[in-house]
């Protein structure tokens, strides 16, 4: 599963949403999106957000230094780049992420393919 958590008027949600059904379609990735607005500082604490947009795999931020931080910032979030620092996720991040989940079943009705 992927999410993507923001607030609303984020200026940097509608862009990484776009990023991340472009990274999906270029690795054939069916994995449902989800999409929800943390609306007070309490729902921030409570799904540990680390700012908006925040992006996460099978629960997990996509950005491995910060991936056990405890959250609860209802702010802009701010990434690191190779161009320096981005309110939108690197590409990089979004695509080793996606491709740590685990692909379609290999098995079927029980019989290895």
């Amino acid at each position: 599963m992927i999410e993507l958590l923001y607030f609303e008027g984020c200026p940097s949600a509608a862009e990484t949403e776009a990023l991340l059904r472009r990274v999906l379609a270029e690795e054939g990735c069916a994995a449902p999106l989800t999409k929800s607005a943390v609306e007070t500082p309490e729902q921030a604490a409570a799904t540990r957000f680390l700012g908006s947009p925040t992006v996460r795999v099978n629960g997990r931020d996509i950005e491995p230094a910060r991936a056990d931080e405890p959250g609860g910032a209802f702010s802009c979030r701010i990434y690191h780049t190779e161009n320096g620092r981005s309110g939108v996720p690197p590409v990089e991040l979004i695509r080793a992420a996606v491709r740590s989940l685990p692909q379609e079943s290999e098995e079927e009705d029980g019989v290895q393919r």
